[in-house]
């Protein structure tokens, strides 16, 4: 996988500023307590799980249960000091974590490189045209 564990821990620095900015919880200590509190209390992280789950097809719930356990999927085997976000469809073969990731990259707009299957980069299935993105935003206000 060519995801590094930083680049995890850079969308749960993100995240976590969000958090404390309006004084949301976080239930416990890590990576993964900061994505947990992120879509628990980030409206607009549920909205681009809303969105993207629909397009792709995939159930929201599932993508939300995929979010649950992303940084272990994320850290488990991950030996690179590359600082580039990169999502290989090979790596992520299930949809839903596929979606959940990219979710997260987008919500907080994080750069990041798509591989499809045939380890081709295309354009990310999962990039969110401006009005999603204002669509996103505004459904939280």
């Amino acid at each position: 996988m060519t995801f590094p564990c930083a680049r995890a821990e850079l969308i749960a620095e993100r995240a976590e500023k969000e958090l404390r900015a309006c004084s949301a919880p976080i239930a416990g200590r890590g990576v993964q307590a900061v994505l947990n509190a992120a879509l628990q209390h980030n409206p607009v992280l549920g909205n681009v799980i809303r969105l993207l789950s629909v397009r792709r097809n995939e159930g929201v719930e599932a993508v939300k249960q995929c979010l649950k356990g992303l940084y272990h999927e994320l850290s488990a085997g991950f030996h690179t000091t590359s600082n580039a976000v990169i999502v290989r469809e090979l790596d992520f073969a299930v949809a839903t974590t596929r979606c959940a990731l990219c979710a997260l990259l987008e919500t907080y707009d994080i750069p990041y490189t798509y591989y499809d299957s045939a380890e081709e980069v295309v354009d990310s299935p999962y990039v969110l045209s401006a009005e999603e993105r204002a669509a996103a935003a505004v459904a939280t206000s």
